[in-house]
């Protein structure tokens, strides 16, 4: 079994502000052996400017400047607030009341650090928007090994123009109804057919692979020979796979049960972390989660760094700096890399 606790700590500022606001949280779980192992947790939110049109991004620019020059010693209610309010409006403009599946424009970025007694591993989780996939890029700095799984579907400009002419047309319903049940038979028709569409252009082009510590296994999860994980994650050496092992069981974990783990922050995942070849999940089944915010006040996220006793503890040095993730895949998966090490 496996008890998780997620309690936020508080972060104070450093020179310089976040490029996009996150916060920090901590916590423990048990492994199915026993072990007693324990979580740090940076989770941030990141717009994707390419899902923005040219007023909104150079709206978003000007934003980030202000931020740049009037975060730090700002005071929360007046400046602070109203800066992060403005950012997370990009993600979910203000207007989009109700029922709104194609406002989401964030990029969701985790990173952890797992102990388990002297096995300690990072790892960087990226969701893209759209339903567009995961990256995972974990490494361990005793050893120096690496894992990386990337289910991902490039998105081309049609998609979200798509997206776009849609809403337009159907605005006044989308935002009237909260829920699908509630729209009209015709538009719940046309979104039916839009999203039916829509998944038709997420297979092509999809990318999948895994590799364990430079095995490049392409096709994998889902569409590689059974057992090519297996044999892949044999070939590790045995410290990495009871490093590795319950950050990739827990990951697993939290994907089969998204939203469950966490409460009002969540930790996201994906069940190909841990598929059924490599045997039992070495973290037990989730329950009893509890999230405990520890950080008063009404800005769950922050654009002000972790201080460095933090920073020390949870990225493993103090000038630590999150990826940038709206560039190309094979860029998006250096910048995590470089982040966890």
């Amino acid at each position: 079994m496996i008890i998780l606790v997620l309690l936020f700590v508080a972060a104070h500022a450093t020179a310089g502000v976040l490029p996009y606001p996150g916060v920090v949280a901590t916590g423990e779980f048990k492994t199915a052996d026993g072990r007693r192992c324990s979580l740090a947790m940076w989770a941030g939110s990141a717009i994707d400017p390419r899902l923005l049109a040219d007023p909104e991004r150079q709206e978003l620019t000007s934003l980030l400047k202000e931020i740049e020059q009037r975060w730090e010693g700002g005071d929360v209610r007046n400046v602070q607030g109203p800066l992060l309010v403005r950012y997370l409006q990009f993600g979910q403009p203000p207007s989009r009341k109700g029922f709104a599946p194609l406002a989401g424009r964030v990029v969701t970025y985790q990173q952890l650090r797992v102990a388990c007694g002297d096995d300690v591993v990072r790892s960087g989780f990226v969701l893209f928007p759209h339903a567009a996939g995961y990256a995972l890029v974990a490494y361990h700095p005793l050893t120096g090994a690496h894992f990386v799984l990337v289910d991902y579907t490039p998105k081309p400009k049609e998609v979200v123009e798509d997206a776009m002419a849609f809403l337009e047309t159907y605005r006044g319903e989308l935002e009237q109804a909260t829920s699908e049940e509630e729209l009209p038979r015709a538009v719940r028709d046309a979104l039916a057919q839009f999203t039916k569409k829509g998944h038709q252009r997420l297979e092509k082009g999809r990318i999948r692979l895994t590799d364990v510590n430079g095995l490049y296994l392409p096709g994998c999860p889902g569409q590689c020979p059974p057992g090519t994980v297996a044999d892949a994650w044999s070939r590790l050496a045995p410290e990495d796979r009871r490093a590795f092992g319950p950050l990739l069981g827990l990951l697993s974990r939290t994907g089969a049960n998204p939203g469950e783990i966490g409460g009002a922050l969540f930790l996201y995942g994906t069940e190909d972390a841990w598929p059924e070849e490599l045997g039992d999940n070495p973290v037990g089944l989730v329950e009893g989660q509890v999230l405990t915010r520890l950080t008063p006040g009404p800005l769950p996220r922050t654009f002000t760094r972790p201080d460095a006793a933090v920073a020390r503890e949870l990225f493993g040095r103090e000038d630590w700096e999150p990826p940038q993730l709206d560039g190309p895949l094979k860029e998006v998966i250096k910048a995590m890399g470089r982040a966890i090490r």
